[in-house]
């Protein structure tokens, strides 16, 4: 049942629906559709306002792309093949670009375009990708040389390389302060300075204050993976998330790193107190 209300004018609407013969749905229970009873009502009749709620929001910024539709735009603006779409997307989590599904860029990604924005704009627009693309199609067809491609791709090359060479101390620049960006934990709270993704002489990585040797606060973190600082920020501690990818495992969703230090120690405080209590029965 959809029901239109008018109230002074403006129009509210509701929808309500029950299931009326399961069918299919009778085998298959694990989708079941939840019922939305709206009262009998006929057209034209009269209803009290019992009352009114006033909502203020935002406008929502547009959904990330899922992988899927990534290919699709990907299909749609020519770039890439069948065979190779997917390969691009790969290399993109890879390099530590995005991470999850939808896809969710790192500030690294973001620096890296805002820079060739800036400095090498025709290598971030598709039409550059899309015409090489276009031109192997041509070959294959025989329409082009390979000898007339090559040409044209070094001319095209050569421009971007061009405003690259000459723009390369300000766009290292934007690239530094990117790849700091991401290592960026939160504020520490012991001396206010940025707390990072360091590594130690023996290779071993933890969080540890930009503010050092002043400030020797740090936390742990585990041995391997990709480390994914997400934009997620603990309400306690003020740090963001993190999350460690492995390549054929699942996510690990560390959380807070704080926080997850804190129930760590916990627990193996927990275990210190049962193990010497099964060591005092023993020796009893």
């Amino acid at each position: 049942m959809a029901v239109t209300v008018d109230i002074s004018g403006e129009e509210f609407g509701a929808n309500g629906a029950r299931l009326v013969e399961p069918g299919w749905r009778w085998y298959y229970s694990y989708n079941l559709p939840e019922d939305r009873i709206l009262p009998q009502l006929a057209e034209g009749q009269s209803l009290n306002v019992k009352e009114v709620n006033l909502a203020g929001k935002e406008t929502q910024p547009p959904s990330r792309y899922g992988q899927g539709h990534l290919i699709k735009i990907m299909e749609d603006l020519g770039l890439g093949t069948k065979s190779t779409r997917h390969e691009i997307i790969s290399k993109l989590y890879g390099r530590a670009y995005v991470h999850g599904n939808p896809l969710q860029p790192t500030k690294t990604a973001f620096a890296v375009i805002e820079a060739l924005e800036k400095y090498a704009e025709t290598i971030t627009k598709p039409e550059m990708t899309s015409k090489l693309e276009h031109d192997m199609d041509e070959i294959s067809d025989g329409k082009i040389t390979e000898d007339y491609v090559i040409k044209e791709s070094r001319d095209m090359l050569g421009e971007v390389f061009k405003d690259m060479s000459k723009n390369k101390e300000l766009i290292s620049e934007s690239l530094r302060n990117g790849l700091y960006e991401d290592r960026i934990i939160g504020i520490c709270q012991k001396c206010s300075s940025d707390l990072l993704i360091r590594k130690s002489k023996k290779g071993s990585r933890f969080i540890g204050c930009s503010g050092y040797p002043k400030c020797d606060f740090t936390l742990p973190l585990p041995k391997s993976g990709q480390i994914v600082v997400t934009d997620k920020q603990c309400k306690e501690h003020g740090l963001y998330f993190i999350k460690i990818l492995n390549k054929g495992k699942r996510p690990w969703e560390i959380g807070c790193p704080h926080c997850n230090f804190i129930e760590w120690q916990k627990k193996l405080e927990d275990e210190r107190k049962v193990s010497k209590k099964e060591q005092e029965k023993e020796n009893k």
